[in-house]
């Protein structure tokens, strides 16, 4: 039995991040995803499925924007409110919208 509290699922270009995206999680999304958002120019990450996440989930955003400074559009979708919330307190929530769909793809 596995204690995994969190998922990535990539159907083309569209990951789908899904459970819980915090300090404990974060680094293994991250190693889940990184290799794959080579040779992708268009990706769309959806945090749909994310029922809990904290300021690392921002970190990681942040991290994956760099990857869009190199050529690839990145668009964040279902931003769950509290990341949007801690975005703002931060004054940053500009960078997240930036790259985000409004909710759809």
């Amino acid at each position: 039995m596995s204690n995994k509290t969190w998922g990535v699922q990539q159907q083309a270009e569209i990951f789908k991040i899904s459970g819980v995206v915090d300090f404990s999680t974060v680094p293994d999304i991250e190693k889940a995803v990184r290799g794959k958002l080579q040779g992708h120019s268009d990706i769309t990450i959806d945090f749909a499925d994310v029922s809990r996440a904290n300021s690392a989930a921002l970190g990681l955003i942040l991290e994956w924007r760099q990857t869009r400074a190199q050529g690839t559009q990145l668009h964040f979708v279902h931003l769950p409110g509290t990341l949007l919330d801690i975005a703002r307190l931060c004054n940053i929530e500009s960078l997240i919208r930036e790259c985000d769909c409004s909710g759809s793809h």
